[in-house]
């Protein structure tokens, strides 16, 4: 499933296409912050906040690594 995303659709500013990601990757994304941080507030809004960033960057991101590996490092330079 991780390595399904295509960046190329988000670039083109596919809604839908971005909301499909959000669906399918923002539970594992939570449950992996909330294991992190212990705080179900917080692992929320980091969740969030690393989704309106990916939208907001979504023209500078390269296919290049897998999605996966992009939305976890993400999180752990972050925090």
């Amino acid at each position: 499933m991780f390595w399904d995303v295509n960046i190329e659709k988000l670039k083109r500013d596919d809604h839908a296409y971005s909301e499909y990601v959000f669906k399918a990757y923002s539970k594992g994304l939570y449950v992996f912050a909330y294991h992190m941080l212990e705080n179900k507030v917080v692992a929320e809004s980091i969740v969030q906040g690393f989704f309106v960033k990916l939208w907001l960057n979504r023209h500078d991101i390269c296919q290049g690594a897998s999605f996966r590996s992009y939305c976890y490092t993400s999180f752990i330079t972050r925090h």
